[in-house]
């Protein structure tokens, strides 16, 4: 995106955008907020500043979460390797799908949205077009290396906290009958219909806390004491029991579709709450999408059972 920037492209995608996006009543300048939710929602939200009409700034805010921030790679990495191996191609092309998805829901959310709403809402806006300018390559280098130490400072601490943590809770009072597994028992109602046992239910509650920690988990939880690699171990993996395969198709779509929907970072919800001006909006957004994407994923992996 620094690229983008600093040619001028990326205020020309903006005109360029603007037509399409007026469909969903937004318009250009929420390109750059959108585009910026790919890396990561808090910043693409603050970006929503430069937007002049409240109501479509609130329009914005509310889709920024579905576009698939960096935080959510480590999670399909792990799933798409127990989907398809080593067949990078078809990993790629599920990839693309996966992002050209979470645009697709996105729009149709935004159309839900602005055919049920009846304020009318100018999407009419204009911009400065910079001239084209060949990138300086320095400053580009340096905001990246400034971003990656942001994220490894922000986000690190978090995950190796959460990851200790949730390995004393996997381990005491002991092995057999662990905190964790108490928890995960508990809970393990509520992701049955998933397809997932109590251990990823556990994970994904964990994710929330952050999306980078469902994989941590998983490691503590099915490969503590074992040197076979975590996608090996993770293929073989059974309900506890039981010889049935917890990671098959049906449930590692469903769980794709859960992370791709679903709102688990408490800072996206405080900043949107911030930007949107409204506990309201920002709690619907919260429960809407994890309530949706809890449902979506149910339901398709009720229907693939059947295939």
């Amino acid at each position: 995106s620094g690229v983008v920037e600093a040619t001028g492209y990326l205020a020309r995608g903006a005109v360029i955008a603007d037509k399409p996006l007026s469909f969903m009543g937004l318009n250009g300048r929420c390109f750059v907020p959108l585009l910026s939710g790919f890396a990561c929602a808090i910043p693409a939200m603050m970006a929503t500043r430069n937007i002049q009409q409240s109501a479509i700034k609130r329009l914005c805010c509310f889709l920024i979460p579905l576009m698939q921030c960096s935080a959510r790679l480590p999670v399909y990495g792990l799933l798409l390797a127990l989907l398809f191996g080593k067949n990078f191609f078809l990993s790629s092309l599920l990839m693309i799908a996966i992002y050209l998805g979470s645009l697709i829901i996105a729009a149709i959310v935004a159309l839900i949205i602005t055919r049920s709403s009846t304020q009318v809402t100018n999407t009419r806006f204009t911009i400065e077009l910079p001239k084209w300018r060949a990138p300086h390559w320095a400053g580009i280098f340096t905001q990246a290396m400034i971003k990656t130490k942001s994220f490894i400072t922000g986000a690190g601490p978090i995950i190796m906290f959460v990851s200790v943590l949730f390995w004393l809770l996997s381990t005491y009072p002991n092995e057999e009958m662990s905190y964790a597994m108490m928890i995960g028992q508990f809970i393990e109602p509520i992701f049955a219909p998933m397809g997932v046992d109590w251990r990823v239910g556990v994970a994904i509650l964990l994710s929330f806390v952050a999306r980078e920690v469902f994989v941590s988990a998983l490691v503590v939880l099915f490969s503590a004491n074992s040197g076979e690699s975590m996608v090996s171990l993770l293929k073989t993996a059974t309900f506890q029991g039981s010889d049935v395969l917890i990671f098959n198709t049906p449930s590692i779509v469903s769980l794709i579709l859960f992370f791709m929907i679903a709102l688990q970072c408490g800072a996206t919800f405080a900043m949107a709450r911030s930007e949107m001006k409204s506990t309201k909006l920002a709690t619907i957004q919260l429960v809407s999408y994890i309530g949706g994407a809890y449902v979506l994923s149910v339901l398709v992996f009720q229907l693939l059972q059947f295939f």
